[in-house]
């Protein structure tokens, strides 16, 4: 059964269409050269020779997946349909080495963050920027010095691309090891779609859950104009009780998309995209192991919401394309939250209520050109700017949460962070030796200008700092057969430098800015599929040196702490990331994945006298290994299908190190967690499909990640976040195109 080799033009949409639910999500984001494609018959199922190969754009160039000589998963935007998670982090949470913990916690805005390979912000929120770059379509999602990022919708996606490892030659600062590309389905001038589902559940210890989806496409000159709208909305119930309310942690998630695509002429193709979001939660989802929170008298809301405009231009020249992407983000977050668990509430006659702003406005525009001949060279060249500013304060009030950052309340974080950064970069390659043999070259060069500015009138400053960085990659790439890749890769990543704040600097004079660190990456790789495409196979071996690492230590001010971003010692150590897939029969299916990395601190890190770190402890925020298995059985049902799918993913614990309330150097861990998923689909011919599911089967309640602030070690299970206990439900799909 030989694969059917499909020539892909420039603007070709190629992907792997699945009939398989929630479990193969990590076959097919692992090695996902067995998603199938084509027609399918009337039960839905895909025709047996019918093979597809999957084409993506990690390289900034159309190309095959098994080709691209990076640690690279793929989600399917069929498999992210199928999907019945409530965004799109529990899918990323089953990726090889991927780790992003339940939003919320008591720092930042309720917000999160993405650790791969166990690099991860000290973080959330005015911590450091992210270590993980991180894109929404041709929009890059990031902050000057913040690392939390949006569970966007799964729902009509094209694909998600995971690029494991640094990437900072072709997408620059914070891809300093990996980069998260969310690409949304086109706008389609060639025809009609629509397709719904609707969903219910229920949650153990909880309440009624519900939402629905909904994507059009409408061509409005055939092969020329299209415009593509999504909308969907979510309705989570909490189950974790407070004072203030019984299940509190409620949600309330609204998401909106929309696509115009116009070619004009031969060659020119234009695309217009906004992407929208607005999401309410009653409060964070922390608690003691028996879903109770003993502080929140006063409500503890957070609100999160985000608007993104872009604007895409490409052109085919003869020998080369030319395109312009131009992106703005719009990013408004509010949260409060009962500050007892860590003041206490004499000292203010009530219970203090820390609340949170942040207003960012992020512009940014790319220059690409790239290579389209069939020779044996290819290359790439670009030009990259962004200009970002982060309004930020954090107020504290007595009884009732602070709506707005005052001067009669008691502000003491009250700053902008602005940054200008530049970059030119390109790479280029040629396949030697029969081109069974390929070698590439890439260098990129970055500057960046960033200030904090103080917005409190008692005690104004400005404070400017300018970066630079260089990052290389070399790549020797090896192709045995059309089924096989090896590869052997050095890459460089880096985050910019930021300033300190202002009342660090006030605290602490002469402290000096956070320089920009970096992280050098040495790997090998294989990846392939044999025995007619039964068997997948993919290995990658590495070794990380990363370097000035930006560490967050606490500086007392004013009875609390505040967050100090400094360059501690190197961190190294190396990793492997390893997956299986095996297909002994048509219509079963299982596999494995495998991600472990030894990266720990080179040598101790002191604080006020105080050892936090020792050589060879792990860093905040990181997981050593992460594993999943996963299998599905299809069968016919007559005029229908049916198909049972169950998946498992493993996750280990995390520490976080930090100083206490009494100035003692603490530790704390979060849990081994490990989870269960499983899901009987029922697939009719004309459109319709019911699903029946259950998330989270063993009612895993323990968290990752330890308490986030440790001013009382002794009563740490309150500060947890927890993820959300047993849910099942159904689904009900139709489509029609």
């Amino acid at each position: 059964m030989a694969p059917i080799q499909v020539k892909l033009p420039a603007r070709s949409r190629c992907r792997a269409v699945s009939t398989l639910t929630l479990a193969i999500v990590v076959c097919e984001l692992a090695l996902p050269t067995l998603a199938r494609g084509g027609d399918q018959s009337a039960q839905g199922q895909p025709s047996s020779d019918q093979l597809q190969e999957i084409v993506v754009t990690a390289q900034k160039r159309e190309e095959r997946l098994q080709d691209v000589p990076i640690s690279v998963s793929v989600l399917s935007g069929p498999t992210l349909d199928a999907s019945t998670s409530q965004g799109l982090f529990d899918e990323l949470n089953r990726v090889p080495g991927v780790y992003i913990p339940p939003p919320g916690g008591y720092s930042g805005l309720g917000l999160t963050q993405i650790a791969i390979r166990g690099v991860a912000s000290s973080g959330v929120q005015w911590s450091g920027s992210s270590p993980v770059a991180y894109y929404l379509d041709t929009v890059p999602f990031g902050f000057v010095r913040s690392a939390f990022i949006p569970d966007s919708s799964a729902f009509d996606l094209a694909r998600v691309e995971v690029l494991r490892g640094p990437q900072g030659t072709l997408y620059g600062a914070n891809a300093e090891d990996g980069v998260v590309r969310v690409i949304p389905n086109e706008a389609d001038p060639n025809g009609f779609d629509l397709k719904a589902r609707l969903l219910g559940s229920s949650t153990d210890g909880g309440g009624v859950n519900g939402g629905g989806d909904l994507a059009v496409n409408v061509p409005l000159i055939a092969g020329q104009l299209a415009i593509r709208g999504v909308v969907g909305y979510e309705d989570w119930s909490g189950w974790i009780d407070r004072p203030s309310d019984n299940d509190a942690n409620d949600a309330q998630l609204r998401n909106y998309r929309l696509k115009l695509a116009y070619q004009p002429i031969d060659g020119l193709v234009i695309d217009l995209s906004y992407w929208g979001s607005r999401d309410h939660y009653g409060s964070q989802p922390t608690s003691f192991p028996d879903r109770t929170a003993p502080y929140g008298v006063a409500p503890q809301p957070i609100d999160n919401d985000f608007d993104t405009y872009a604007a895409k231009v490409s052109y085919q020249f003869t020998h080369f394309s030319l395109s312009s992407m131009t992106s703005y983000l719009d990013f408004t977050g509010y949260n409060a939250w009962d500050g007892t668990y860590l003041f206490g509430a004499a000292a203010f006659g009530g219970p203090p209520v820390l609340a949170n702003w942040m207003d960012s406005h992020v512009f940014s525009e790319e220059l690409l050109l790239n290579s389209t001949d069939t020779a044996p060279w290819h290359w790439t060249a670009g030009a990259f700017y962004r200009n970002a500013r982060d309004d930020n304060a954090q107020g504290l009030g007595v009884g009732a949460a602070p709506t707005s950052p005052d001067p009669s309340e008691i502000a003491y974080v009250d700053f902008k962070d602005s940054s200008r950064s530049y970059a030119a970069f390109g790479e280029v390659g040629r396949r030697i030796l029969g081109d069974k043999l390929e070698w590439t070259l890439g260098l990129r060069q970055f500057h960046d200008d960033v200030a904090s500015t103080s917005l409190d009138p008692l005690a104004p400053s400005y404070v400017p700092e300018s970066f630079n960085a260089t990052t290389p990659r070399a790549v020797l790439s090896w192709y045995p057969s059309t089924n096989i890749t090896a590869y052997s890769s050095f890459s460089e990543g880096f985050r910019s430098g930021i300033p300190q704040y202002y009342t660090i600097t006030a605290v602490l004079p002469g402290i000096q800015p956070a320089r920009p660190d970096k992280l050098y990456n040495y790997e090998i790789g294989a990846k392939g599929d044999f025995l007619d495409h039964r068997l997948a196979l993919d290995v990658t071996g590495y070794y990380v040196k990363w370097k000035d690492v930006q560490q967050t230590i606490g500086v007392p001010y004013q009875g609390g702490f505040l967050n100090a971003v400094l360059n501690g010692p190197s961190a190294s150590g190396p990793g492997i990331d390893f997956a299986i897939t095996v297909r002994p029969l048509d219509h079963v299916q299982v596999g494995a994945t495998l991600s472990w990395n030894g990266l720990t601190m080179d040598g101790p890190v002191e604080q006020s006298g105080l050892t936090l770190f020792n050589r060879g402890d792990r860093l905040n925020n990181s997981s050593d290994l992460t594993g999943s298995f996963f299998g599905s059985y299809s069968l016919s049902l007559g005029g229908a299908s049916g198909e049972f799918s169950l998946s498992a993913n493993y996750l280990s614990k995390q520490a976080t190190y930090g100083i206490s309330g009494a100035n003692l150097a603490y530790v704390n861990y979060g849990d081994n967690v490990f989870f269960m998923q499983a899901a009987f689909t029922v697939t009719f011919s004309r459109g319709w499909a019911v699903k029946l599911y259950g998330d989270n089967l063993t009612n895993e309640y323990g968290s990752v990640v330890g308490p986030s602030v440790g001013f009382d070690p002794t009563s740490e299970d309150q500060g947890i976040t927890r993820p959300r206990p047993r849910t099942v439900g159904f689904e009900i799909d139709y489509r029609f195109k």
